[in-house]
């Protein structure tokens, strides 16, 4: 774990795990990076017990996963950073990124590798800039989570709530580049959906990205069958569906 402190310029201290939380309630700290992959069940329990600190829960903590994470960890992740000022990343780019902001640190004045970094960064992210997606999704909360991330990188969002009015959206809406849909819904799910809108020929190369919330072998090769371009799974990892939509939109 590394503890950063915005003095002259950045102050980094590392240390192991299970000396981590008596270091910070002792000294203070400008942001906290956690890298959970390293960490296993002590990162978790490092984050549990940030939460249950008045005065720690406010300090701003970016974990870091490299490694994707499977359902349950990252449903027990996903929960444990909303209740602290924590923000996820799983890329170099990302990490930077977010250190740097959470440290107010002038760019001109960061390493020049670490500025190469954040310059990769902005010319991976110029190819959503303008585009249209289009959220088939039945949970309200998905859909605000995804619209956000999306729209912050310059994407505009187009939403239904079920597959049927994804169907008829996409007929009225001429410019979508790309469709995120969810497979578990109600009336007509997304298998059904996909196959819909493979069914009209305009829409034979239109980028289809299926999200689920099981994991089950063999949903992948379902959803690519019934017409998706790719698939991820729920509750999704912002990057790792940033990583894929940039290849889809790429093409």
């Amino acid at each position: 774990m590394t503890l950063l402190g915005a003095g002259e310029d950045v102050d980094v201290v590392k240390m192991p795990f299970d000396h981590a939380l008596e270091r910070l309630r002792g000294e203070s700290a400008d942001c906290v990076v956690l890298p959970v992959s390293d960490g296993g069940e002590a990162a978790f329990a490092l984050l549990e017990a940030v939460a249950a600190d008045d005065v720690l829960r406010e300090l701003p903590i970016v974990v870091y996963t490299a490694d994707p994470l499977e359902g349950g960890e990252r449903a027990r992740l996903d929960q444990l950073t909303a209740a602290v000022n924590a923000t996820t990343v799983s890329t170099p780019e990302r990490l930077v990124d977010e250190t740097a902001l959470h440290l107010h640190r002038m760019e001109a004045r960061l390493p020049a590798a670490t500025r190469k970094l954040l310059s990769q960064l902005r010319t991976a992210d110029s190819v959503f800039h303008g585009k249209r997606i289009l959220i088939v999704d039945d949970d309200i909360r998905n859909v605000f989570a995804l619209t956000s991330a999306l729209e912050m990188r310059g994407m505009k969002v187009v939403y239904a709530e079920n597959g049927r009015e994804g169907v008829t959206k996409l007929r009225e809406t001429s410019d979508v580049d790309l469709v995120l849909l969810d497979v578990m819904m109600p009336e007509m799910d997304g298998y059904e959906t996909a196959r819909a809108i493979r069914g009209m020929s305009r829409f034979d190369a239109l980028p289809i990205i299926s999200l689920t919330a099981k994991a089950m072998k063999g949903d992948r090769d379902k959803c690519i069958a019934a017409g998706a371009s790719d698939y991820i799974t729920k509750p999704v990892d912002v990057d790792q569906l940033l990583s894929l939509m940039r290849v889809w939109l790429h093409r």
